[in-house]
């Protein structure tokens, strides 16, 4: 089992569904809204759209900030707890690049949905194609343990949607910039 979680400034439940059914048109998806705030997509491709013969399933579980904003000034539910944590980690790290650990701890502050990404048995080359999609339209980054996108980190990290590390938790970043997109009508 691989997992990783993506953040985003934007939230929109339905938009992943759409992104599901058209990167997958032939997987069985299941999809599960609780209260617009929370829900789960489950896609299970069919083993020809697989490299291997195990049964492949990808469990996406959504949440969004109660109330959606560019930054955070409340904890008002589980998201923003999770956010404020970060925060807190991300100040702790010896950053080599301390501007990209600056930007960084504004993109995280702007998230409003995180997407917890489960893929079993593993992460098939579809399903990161499927959660790159999600991560570059979004504006998105992921937080994932080392060795499951590739990078040279050896410890726990942050991507881009390019697969490029932001920061992990060692202070070093692969980035010379890092672009922070805010929707002002928030």
């Amino acid at each position: 089992m691989d997992n990783c979680t993506l953040y985003a400034h934007s939230f929109d439940f339905e938009y992943l569904t759409t992104i599901a059914e058209q990167i997958f048109p032939s997987a069985k998806i299941t999809i599960q809204q609780q209260e617009g705030l929370t829900g789960s997509i489950i896609v299970q491709p069919n083993t020809t759209d697989t490299s291997s013969s195990t049964e492949a399933t990808l469990t996406i579980n959504y949440s969004q900030r109660k109330t959606p904003a560019r930054k955070l000034e409340e904890i008002e539910c589980n998201l923003t707890r999770s956010l404020e944590r970060m925060i807190n980690m991300v100040n702790k790290i010896p950053a080599k690049k301390e501007l990209i650990r600056h930007k960084f701890l504004f993109k995280i502050m702007a998230a409003n949905s995180k997407m917890d990404i489960v893929a079993e048995p593993n992460l098939t080359p579809e399903f990161k194609s499927f959660i790159q999609k999600i991560a570059l339209e979004l504006d998105g980054f992921i937080s994932t343990n080392p060795g499951l996108f590739n990078t040279h980190s050896t410890a726990k990290q942050f991507l881009d949607g390019n697969w490029n590390l932001i920061i992990d938790t060692d202070g070093n970043s692969q980035i010379e910039d890092l672009i922070v997109n805010l929707d002002y009508s928030i």
